[in-house]
């Protein structure tokens, strides 16, 4: 704890898988049509023990800000969410603020 919040670490990040028949008919391509089959994993990992906390894993084109909604349910009470700018919105914002209500 830091001043009473829980500080938590949240990104995603794209993860190219190898051009098989089935990752291609599961996952899609990423970004263009000529890239390799794509994944999108966005985690949260607690800052102060450096410990990977819940993720999630979609297509290559899906949304962090999704996930990261989608995640607020696994955080504690007093969680303090650090992410960067790519995490933006009002609705985002009362989602996180509101997470623990």
């Amino acid at each position: 704890m830091v001043d009473g919040w829980a500080p938590y670490g949240c990104d995603g990040s794209r993860i190219e898988g190898a051009r098989a028949v089935e990752l291609e008919a599961r996952l899609g391509k990423g970004s263009s049509e000529a890239s390799a089959p794509t994944a999108w994993v966005t985690a949260f990992v607690h800052l102060g023990l450096g410990l990977l906390w819940s993720w999630r894993i979609g297509k290559g084109t899906a949304d962090e800000r999704l996930h990261l909604r989608q995640m607020l349910c696994l955080l504690p009470p007093q969680a303090l969410v650090v992410a960067d700018a790519a995490y933006m919105g009002y609705e985002l914002a009362v989602a996180i603020l509101r997470h623990d209500q």
